[in-house]
């Protein structure tokens, strides 16, 4: 079955209508250019058929996973990203992000999901983690063509505040006390500098 319109509408857009027109038992997406491997369905496959998990990721950054010919940049990005989120979730998924996964698809289709952009795939693990349901993942290795020949349209501004906001539905708690921590510790520093420079003659204080 292929689906077709004539404006493009974003990655979770078309990733949505796809999910909802899809038959079968098990919902698989990835990139069509097969980057990570020509057995990445089966192995998506067979990791989730005999299990309890509703989701099974791949993840480069799992033990045993890596990149081949991508930039480091984008690793770096990558990585830290994931890392992030996984520590304000109090998750132990390693990939967040990435497209290439497979759902079962009763789960999947019950979801209800609003994301047009690459933030679909986030919005998905988001809610994933609250309703409590199992999420596998298995290691794999994401290749790129040669990284020269490379054009990205990769919003780096727009990805650190969308996945900050979904992360911060998972967890609020969790980032209420890391900005009053931060803010406390901003204003003792803040009081210490001006005393110090009230105390070198290098501010003066008038009282109205």
């Amino acid at each position: 079955i292929f689906i077709n319109y004539s404006k493009n509408k974003g990655r979770g857009y078309a990733l949505r209508q796809g999910i909802n027109i899809a038959k079968g038992k098990f919902i698989l997406t990835t990139e069509s250019d097969l980057s990570w491997g020509d057995e990445i369905i089966e192995k998506l496959y067979l990791s989730i058929k005999n299990k309890e998990n509703e989701i099974v990721i791949a993840s480069p950054h799992k033990k045993g996973g890596g990149f081949i010919n991508v930039p480091l940049t984008r690793r770096l990005i990558s990585k830290i990203g994931n890392y992030v989120f996984r520590k304000f979730v109090n998750n132990k998924i390693t990939m967040y992000t990435g497209m290439t996964r497979i759902y079962r698809s009763e789960f999947i289709k019950n979801l209800k999901l609003f994301e047009n952009d690459k933030e679909l795939h986030v919005e998905i693990i988001s809610k994933a983690i609250l309703l409590e349901v199992s999420i596998g993942e298995i290691p794999c290795i994401l290749t790129w063509p040669n990284e020269k020949k490379i054009k990205s349209n990769f919003n780096l501004k727009k990805f650190y505040f969308s996945h900050l906001f979904l992360a911060f539905t998972v967890n609020p708690k969790k980032y209420m006390v890391f900005f009053l921590v931060s803010s406390f510790f901003i204003s003792i520093l803040s009081l210490f500098y001006g005393i110090f420079n009230y105390i070198n003659n290098k501010v003066s204080i008038y009282l109205i």
